[in-house]
């Protein structure tokens, strides 16, 4: 994939060189991962970075980094976009987000980068369709997905399970505006 720039954003496909001692100790924050899947495993740094080798385009996933420029001009990783579960006859796939640097909350990034993310994903993988779901208590994540044209297609009666009670998701997805548009 090739490198996407925004106003304040950098995204590029993860690699495992990319990912740091302050990645891993993310991962075991519960109160960064306690919206994903990535609260279930402990992380140490050796195993963050085979998760991220794992999950290459050619492995059936797209794992992009979410970057921001330093005061310095480096790079500071603050989370990822994952795409997955490609589907190749649909021309559909399942997409999450993370920004897991707690000082770089609230500041609009996971919307930035997510808006880009989709339209590379238009555009580049010739995808139809991007799904998504979310913990319905979770009304930070239900913002992002509407800010970057998601909408709501379903209730999910008890989707997840999350300290010992069962949840309701909900499910989301955004169709491809080029193909929209084409159809009238």
């Amino acid at each position: 994939m090739k490198e996407i720039r925004t106003e304040r954003t950098i995204l590029k496909e993860l690699r495992p060189e990319d990912v740091t001692q302050t990645y891993a100790d993310a991962l075991n924050d519960p109160e960064v991962v306690m919206w994903t899947e990535a609260r279930f495993s402990r992380w140490s740094l050796d195993k963050a970075r085979d998760y991220v080798a794992e999950n290459g385009i050619e492995k059936g996933s797209l794992l992009i980094g979410i970057f921001i420029k330093g005061k310095d001009g480096s790079e500071k990783h603050i989370g990822n976009i994952r795409f997955s579960s490609f589907a190749k006859n649909h021309n559909r796939c399942y997409v999450g987000i993370m920004v897991f640097d707690r000082a770089e909350w609230g500041k609009g990034y996971a919307s930035e980068a997510l808006k880009a993310a989709v339209k590379y994903a238009f555009k580049e993988l010739k995808l139809h369709k991007i799904i998504a779901d979310y913990y319905a208590i979770n009304k930070s994540s239900g913002k992002v997905f509407e800010k970057c044209g998601f909408r709501k297609e379903a209730d999910l009666k008890g989707q997840f399970f999350i300290e010992g009670r069962y949840v309701d998701g909900v499910g989301v997805a955004i169709i491809n505006p080029s193909e929209r548009s084409s159809k009238k």
